[in-house]
């Protein structure tokens, strides 16, 4: 486990070898937060949307002062929450947590080769640890844990990006691939039969 400030570094195995290994179309970093955002609104709308079910209160009641506060809180453990699923978990040779102040971002990278299945496994499962299991707590098991409703929607927008990443990742990279994060750029190649 390393610490860093600055972008995600470099990927060794790409570095070189950009011959075996094919971009993803990627957004531009700005383009990206602006997609991101739009993301951040239908997941706000779909969280809201499954709350009016339960409860149109908690709605109305939820206080969003305490929602962008929760942000700066629930990031370290989301961030976390990635690295769990990488190879050897948060304490591997390959987990890198960073803050990239240029765009404002923290991060947990994971310095390795990935499957896609790994890959869109590490990108959602923050939100589905953070925001969906939440969810379907207070919907459908009717839990009320104060500030809960506010941590489902705190992690849901931190979770925008996740999100459009794993759609990026689904319809471009083939099933059957292994990816690699170089800097801001992903990679991906035809997976080798052992790799899991």
């Amino acid at each position: 486990m390393r610490f860093r400030i600055g972008p995600p570094p470099e990927n060794a195995s790409v570095v070189g070898d950009e011959s075996t290994w094919h971009p993803l179309r990627e957004p531009s970093p700005a383009r990206f937060q602006l997609l991101a955002i739009l993301t951040a609104v239908g997941v706000t709308v779909l969280i809201t949307l499954a709350l009016l079910t339960r409860d149109p209160e908690l709605v109305l009641s939820v206080s969003w002062p305490i929602v962008m506060l929760f942000i700066v809180f629930v990031l370290p453990v989301h961030e976390f929450l990635h690295a769990v699923c990488f190879k050897g978990g948060v304490v591997s040779r390959q987990a890198v947590f960073g803050f990239y102040p240029k765009v404002l971002a923290f991060y947990a990278h994971c310095d390795g080769m990935l499957t896609r299945r790994r890959y869109i496994v590490i990108s959602m499962f923050p939100f589905l640890v953070l925001t969906v299991l939440p969810l379907l707590l207070v919907t459908l098991i009717r839990v009320e844990w104060r500030y809960l409703v506010e941590v489902i929607f705190a992690n849901g927008l931190a979770s925008a990006g996740d999100v459009l990443t794993t759609i990026i990742i689904a319809r471009q990279a083939p099933r059957q691939s292994i990816l690699v994060n170089s800097g801001m750029k992903t990679y991906w190649r035809p997976a080798v039969p052992d790799m899991r």
